[in-house]
C-alpha cells in the first residue's frame, strides 16, 4: 500500500507460485542485459477502444470483493494509472527491486498496491496462467486481521494496508499492470489508486464493515 499521506511502506504480497491460471498480458524482462521485449497483449475492443484483458480481470476482481462492503461503490478503469502502474512494474522487474514508487509518476496522486511472485516451475506457464484476482484475493485476505472498532483498536497497515486501499470508498479509478524477469523467475503486480486510500485519521469513513459475513 501507498497514499497521499505518506505512510511508512507497508510492504507488499510476495509468493512462490507453483500453479495459477491466466493468459498473457504485459511487459517482458528477457534474460538479455539491458535488453526489454514486449508481447503484443491480448485484447478486445468495446466501442472501436481497445481493453486491456488483464487490468479488466483487476477491475472485475476488484469489485468483487469492494461489492461485500456497504457503501462500497464499483471502481472504473483509468488509462492514466495504467500507465503509471506498467511503468512500476516494468522499472522494478528490470531492476530487480521491489519497493514501493514512493513519488515517481504520478507523485501523490495515487496509491499503490503491490504483489511479487517467484516461480518454482516453469516461469512462463506459471505467468501465462496467472490471473489477476490470485493477487487481488491475496490483498483482500488482509482482511481478517482488520479491526473495525477504531476507537479501541488500532490497525497495523503492514497487516492490512492493501485490504484498506482496495475497498477504500473514494479509491475509484484503479489501473493495474505486470512485468516479468524471466532471468530472476519473478512477476510484479502493481495496482494505482485514485483518490489515494489509507489517509490517516479516515479510516473510520472510508473503510466500511461488510454487508454480512461471507466467506472467500
Amino acid at each position: 500500500m501507498m497514499s497521499s499521506n505518506k505512510l511508512n511502506d507497508t510492504g507488499s504480497g510476495v509468493h512462490s507460485i507453483g500453479t495459477t491460471n491466466d493468459q498473457f498480458n504485459g511487459t517482458v524482462i528477457s534474460n538479455q542485459p539491458k535488453t526489454i521485449h514486449k508481447r503484443s497483449p491480448k485484447q478486445t475492443k468495446s466501442n472501436g477502444k481497445p481493453i486491456d484483458k488483464f487490468n479488466e480481470e483487476c477491475i472485475i476482481a476488484h469489485n468483487e470483493f469492494r461489492a461485500k462492503h456497504k457503501n462500497t461503490g464499483k471502481v472504473n478503469t483509468s488509462e492514466e494509472l495504467i500507465k503509471s502502474a506498467q511503468e512500476v512494474a516494468t522499472d522494478m522487474a528490470k531492476k530487480n527491486k521491489f519497493a514501493h514508487s514512493w513519488g515517481r509518476g504520478l507523485g501523490w496522486k495515487y496509491g499503490e498496491n503491490m504483489w511479487m511472485a517467484l516461480a518454482s516451475g516453469k516461469v512462463w506457464q506459471l505467468y501465462d496462467k496467472h490471473r489477476c484476482r490470485t493477487t487481488i484475493k491475496s490483498w483482500y485476505d488482509e482482511s481478517t486481521k482488520h479491526k473495525y472498532n477504531y476507537s479501541s483498536n488500532k490497525n497495523d497497515l503492514v497487516k492490512v494496508g492493501h485490504f484498506t486501499q482496495l475497498v477504500w470508498t473514494t479509491s475509484r479509478q484503479v489501473g493495474c499492470a505486470r512485468a516479468i524477469n524471466d532471468k530472476t523467475r519473478k512477476w510484479y503486480v502493481v495496482c494505482h489508486y485514485k483518490e489515494p486510500g489509507n489517509e490517516q485519521g479516515s479510516f473510520t469513513k472510508y473503510v466500511m464493515p461488510l454487508i454480512h459475513f461471507v466467506t472467500t
